[in-house]
């Protein structure tokens, strides 16, 4: 066994009976430098360059590594080379995992010995790669209280996410197995999915170069949109609501058309009515709001035509003044009331992507509208929700910085 300085390990364990050699000497070639062609020194003093290590060694627990992951429990306990360690405090032998990643293993293992205490500023970019080792070694499990810890941090201080940072935290999620998290990140997701696909390249890419499925990215996508149509729809019904809305008062003033097979009963629109009506209208088809799609194009994402709707509402005055027609109906609805009820609903509606149907391959675009009462039942937002993003206020709306 090589000897080494106490300085040249990093002590998670100070007493621990067992040092992991993570990772392998990496030496600075050629190509890992840009060299102008003009000037032949530079690529001499690269060649000339030291080795650089890329291996950190750490001292742990054996006792501890076995008990919260069964890969070190087989390798330690089992007829392999590593089963043959003689472990012990006095003098730690070494076991050498060339194909881990440093850093991501020297956080797994301060995780399992409950040491670490990451900066929350670099949450959630420094945790993909650490949910990449754990479930490697079957620390998923124990992973996931410390991701849901960090997340509470997070919050806490009142940190917000940029749409680069939700794709991570979809990512580790996915990998965690971590159903309640992934259920409530895709849903910030796909609200904040962008209606110009190509805005979505560096979200797409950060899922698929963490070896999650494209079908993630796409259910995202699909969810977006078939969101953002029911919204439409919404938005035409919400009219009907309004003038079928008689209360009580059997006053309002009603006209008959007739077919064939039937009649039916319109109520009667004064002047104010009309109004409220047409200026609704307006400004859903600026935003795309209102079928046909027109106007000044789509909303930004579904999030955006959510807060759009909602400005709508305040601009509608809930007790309008009254036209010559003492029994104008339309005239005294509460116009903005039964539009922040309506949008209320839509948006208490959503629901995110099933983790255990998605893995399983359960889950496609024909039911993607349908909440899994199997699996998420009983979900909990608190840990999950960018609390400082509100439709109710467009200025929480912007993209924040990595």
């Amino acid at each position: 066994m090589t000897s080494l300085g106490e300085s040249e390990v990093v002590l998670v364990d100070p007493d621990g009976d067992l040092i992991l050699e993570v990772g392998k000497e990496h030496d600075l070639t050629e190509n890992n430098v840009k060299v102008s062609q003009s000037n032949k020194g530079d690529l001499d003093a690269a060649q000339q360059q030291t080795a650089k290590s890329k291996v950190l060694r750490i001292r742990v627990c054996s006792k501890l590594m076995m008990m919260c992951s069964p890969v070190f429990k087989a390798m330690l306990n089992g007829p392999f080379r590593e089963g043959q360690l003689s472990l012990n405090a006095a003098e730690p032998p070494i076991l050498k995992l060339p194909d881990d990643e440093p850093g991501a293993m020297g956080e797994l293992c301060k995780i399992l010995h409950h040491k670490c205490d990451i900066d929350v500023d670099v949450f959630p970019a420094c945790a993909v790669s650490t949910s990449i080792a754990a479930d490697k070694y079957g620390c998923a499990t124990i992973t996931r209280s410390w991701f849901h810890h960090q997340l509470l941090r997070k919050i806490a201080t009142g940190g917000a996410y940029s749409r680069l940072a939700l794709a991570r935290l979809i990512v580790i999620s996915y990998i965690l197995d971590d159903v309640e998290a992934f259920y409530f990140f895709s849903i910030q997701a796909y609200k904040r999915w962008r209606t110009k696909k190509d805005e979505n390249d560096a979200f797409i890419f950060e899922i698929s170069s963490n070896h999650l499925p494209h079908k993630v990215s796409e259910l995202l996508e699909q969810a977006a949109e078939t969101y953002l149509g029911e919204l439409i729809t919404r938005n035409r019904g919400v009219i009907g609501d309004i003038l079928g809305d008689r209360s009580e008062d059997d006053r309002a003033i009603n006209f008959t058309i007739y077919t064939l097979n039937r009649e039916v009963e319109f109520l009667k629109v004064g002047r104010e009515g009309v109004g409220m009506v047409a200026q609704y209208i307006q400004g859903l088809i600026e935003f795309g709001l209102w079928p046909p799609q027109r106007g000044g194009g789509q909303p930004a994402s579904l999030e955006e035509a959510i807060c759009v709707v909602r400005q709508l509402a305040t601009h509608m005055r809930g007790e309008q003044t009254q036209c010559n027609d003492k029994d104008c109906w339309t005239c005294r609805l509460h116009w903005g009331v039964v539009i922040r009820a309506m949008i209320d609903r839509f948006e208490q509606g959503l629901h995110g992507l099933c983790l255990v149907c998605l893995k399983r391959g359960d889950l496609s675009a024909s039911n993607i509208l349908i909440n899994c009462k199997e699996h998420n039942n009983r979900l909990a937002t608190g840990a999950f929700v960018d609390w400082r993003r509100d439709t109710r206020e467009y200025a929480t709306l912007g993209d924040y910085e990595e």
